[in-house]
């Protein structure tokens, strides 16, 4: 039960175009391009249309989150939609906006993440895939801060034939990307092994995050009892990583002992779990105080 021993460089494309908003509630298409694997031969665009409720704050300077995705492991994120300086996301408004990224077979899940102290209230997401229905996920709750909140509806599915690949962020915000080693023990007390869907996401106080949906591969040794895996990721520079949250779907669980991270010129960070992970939703640590560039 030896480690294993994952690297991923990825190439990863973002950037907003914000058009000037208009007097109307409905405003003009934004456009992201967003997380786009190498290992993707193609990539698809989807449409999506946020309203925001009417007893939401009238606008917000929070910085605003999206991920969504499929069974299979495929998802599209993008660590960043807001923009502060134009009205998106005001009280009883519709933004639309438009994203390329990985294809993904049919959306089950979507989740938002808000990160700020002005607050934001969204009322739906719907989301318009290639050669797919539209589906809306109905949220008319306020978000709470610095976690992510959202949906799952997937029934749990193994694509054949998929290797491991860790998927990575980096923003037009970030002029350069950075490299992390992840090292991962897998309690003994953790099932033999998992086939669960393991996502792992850290960062810093500024607002800045690593983000992989997919650490696991069925088809190796990965997060066996009593097992270290080892795992490069290069992401977005990041300052001092101060939380980390793993996420598992699956129905096999997984219970990591810890997670250590290696970043360059700072000291590695250990995070001690221990616990069976839940089923669906984020769960680690944030030891952040809030901050601002």
């Amino acid at each position: 039960m030896g480690g294993q021993f994952v690297v991923l460089s990825l190439a990863v494309f973002f950037f907003i175009s914000f058009s000037q908003a208009t007097s109307t509630s409905i405003k003009p298409l934004i456009f992201i391009e967003t997380n786009h694997s190498a290992t993707a031969a193609r990539s698809c665009s989807y449409t999506l249309t946020i309203k925001t409720s009417c007893s939401s704050p009238k606008y917000t300077r929070d910085r605003v989150s999206i991920a969504f995705g499929d069974a299979y492991g495929f998802e599209v994120y993008a660590p960043r939609i807001d923009n502060p300086s134009s009205r998106i996301f005001e009280t009883c408004s519709t933004d639309t906006f438009q994203i390329r990224g990985p294809c993904i077979y049919e959306i089950c899940y979507l989740y938002l993440k808000r990160v700020g102290s002005d607050g934001w209230k969204p009322e739906s997401v719907k989301v318009y895939g290639s050669d797919r229905p539209a589906i809306t996920f109905k949220y008319n709750k306020l978000l709470p801060n610095g976690v992510w909140y959202g949906f799952n509806h997937c029934q749990i599915s193994l694509s054949p034939n998929k290797g491991i690949f860790l998927i990575s962020q980096s923003t037009a915000a970030a002029a350069r990307s950075c490299s992390y080693t992840l090292t991962i023990k897998t309690s003994c007390s953790s099932p033999k092994y998992t086939r669960d869907r393991v996502s792992i996401a850290f960062g810093d106080s500024y607002g800045f995050e690593v983000h992989a949906p997919k650490l696991d591969d069925p088809s190796s040794k990965i997060f066996e009892s009593c097992s270290t895996d080892t795992f490069q990721i290069r992401g977005p520079c990041i300052y001092e990583i101060c939380y980390l949250n793993l996420k598992r779907v699956g129905s096999d669980g997984w219970k990591p002992e810890s997670v250590k991270v290696y970043g360059p010129d700072r000291p590695a960070i250990t995070f001690k779990y221990d616990k069976f992970l839940p089923n669906g939703v984020w769960f680690g640590f944030d030891h952040c105080k809030k901050r601002s560039l």
